[in-house]
Order: C-alpha cells, then structure tokens, then sequence
C-alpha cells in the first residue's frame, strides 16, 4: 500500500469524524472490490495496527476491535413507513375577471298575443223565418259582426292532431246585431202558441247573438263576408256566421252562440214575441207571440 494513502486514512480516522467505513465481520456479506481499504478499529474510533489495501476476507481482528471496509456500499435496507400526509396549502389567491364576451343576437319575436279585430256588414234579404212551428215570416236584416282574437290555444282545441297538419289554433269571441223588419206569410202559425195569425203583418226584428270559438288560422277578414246576401240562394244561420271571416281550410271548435235574443215588435196589434236563450226559444207565456190578434189598449 502506498505511505501516503494510509496515512490519509489515518488522519481521517484519528480527527474523531465519523467513520466513512463499512462495518463487517470477519467474512464479509458483500463482495469486497480489488483495492478495498479495511483495517480494524477499537470502539473509540482509533485503527489498530495497519489499514490494508486489498480483497482479502476473513481478516481477524483482535478483541475489542472490529473490522472495518471503507468505500463498501452494503445491502439496501427495508422501505421505511410512510409519512404522515401534510396539512392542506392555503387556497391562492382568485384570479382576475376576464373580459366580458360580445353580446349575442337577438332572439326572435315571441308570438302576438294583442287581440285582433275584423267587422263586417251584411244586407240581408228573403230570410225565411222559423218559429216553433214552422216558417212564419220572411225577414230583411242588416248583420253586422266583430270578431276578435285572443290568444293562442292548444292545437286539439281545434282538431289538430298527430296526422292532418293542424298545429295552430286561436281563442275568439264574436258579437252579432241584427236589425231590420219581418213581414208574416199568409195563413203561417204563430211562432209560438202555433194558432193561425190573422191577416198579414209587419213588424221590427232587433236582436243579436254572441259567441265563443276556436280557429286554426290567427288572421280574421272581413271582406270574406259577403256585403248582400239574398237568403233564398245562400244559408244565413247565425250559429256558424263567425266562420265566414276565414279561409277555406281552417279547422273551427267549440263554436258556441250564446246569450242570443231577438224581438219581434208587431205595431198593428201591439204585438211581440221575445226568441232567446233564457226562455226556451220563445215558449211559454212570458215570451209573448205574434198572432194578427189586436192587442192594442183602447
């Protein structure tokens, strides 16, 4: 071995630091390299003797020192225990607000739900007129009708179903007046005792009808509506009058006349007959008649 090698190892050793070394036995657990420094050491850290520079194994040390290898890595030792985990890091800090984005486009328009109006005038003439027994007078009116739209319904409301299209439908109301005249036929029942009416009479009709319905179009007309109408070439019931303000192919449902009354005021004979809603289409002796009969106060 080189002088000045152990006495570099000597002086590391003897300064009291703390032993750069392997501890082994006399036959070591590991192979022990060409060139491996190893000496024996007493329990106060002093080598004794030499410190040797070779493999040699087996090397007896005298009682109360121990063999020593400097530079010898030993056998990996067992994974210790996991540590405990560590508290939670304090929340950092919030960050800047971003930039607002470009606003978005504007939506569509909801549906209309103001209502609409459409009226209408209808000159009517030779309107055959049916008591409760039968046609007793013929009648000249002027109609007249508003229809007005509210809001939107659902589309059964009108019919609409899974297969014939129907996907719209509208809440209405209309009101009708009538005024105009009515002359009796010859030898006609009364309109409501049904007793023959004596002679021929004219008189006054003032009257009218109000309504509530559904449609499947949202766009009422009146110049659908006819200005004249001779009756003994086209209907004139009053129940489905509002459907002449639409199209051909719009669905209707629950058309319901209501609260109508119409008055017949005979001069000649002081004379009237009331036909409403309330008094069982102008029965009974409260609705009066038309019979030809003077009634008239002296």
């Amino acid at each position: 071995m080189a002088a000045g090698a152990a006495v570099a190892a000597l002086a590391l050793i003897g300064g009291g630091a703390a032993l750069a070394a392997t501890q082994a036995s006399s036959s070591p657990a590991v192979a022990i390299p060409a060139g491996t420094l190893h000496g024996c050491v007493t329990g106060s850290g002093r080598v004794m003797e030499r410190v040797y520079e070779s493999n040699t194994s087996g090397t007896s040390c005298p009682s109360g020192s121990f063999l020593v290898y400097w530079g010898v890595t030993g056998p990996k030792g067992a994974a210790g225990a996991a540590g405990a985990k560590g508290a939670t890091g304090a929340t950092g800090a919030t960050g800047a607000t971003g930039a607002t984005g470009p606003q978005g486009p504007a939506g569509p328009s909801g549906a209309s739900y103001e209502p609409v109006t459409a009226s209408a005038q209808t000159d009517i003439t030779n309107d055959a007129d049916s008591g409760n027994h039968g046609n007793w007078a013929v009648d000249t009116l002027t109609r007249q009708m508003t229809v007005t739209r509210h809001g939107a319904a659902p589309a059964a409301d009108c019919g609409g179903s899974a297969t014939n299209g129907v996907t719209a439908c509208w809440f209405y109301t209309a009101l009708m007046t009538d005024e105009g005249s009515f002359t009796t036929d010859s030898g006609a029942k009364s309109p409501n005792a049904g007793t023959t009416i004596n002679g021929v009479l004219t008189g006054s009709i003032t009257g009218g009808s109000s309504y509530e319905f559904y449609a499947s179009s949202g766009t009422p007309d009146g110049t659908l509506v006819p200005a004249t109408l001779d009756a003994t070439s086209s209907g004139t019931n009053s129940s489905d009058w509002p459907e002449r303000f639409f199209a051909d192919g719009t669905n209707f449902g629950g058309m319901n006349e209501i609260n109508w009354s119409y008055t017949y005021d005979a001069p000649a004979t002081c004379e009237t007959w009331t036909d409403a809603f309330n008094n069982s289409d102008g029965t009974g002796s409260s609705a009066g008649d038309v019979t030809g009969v003077n009634a008239c106060k002296s």
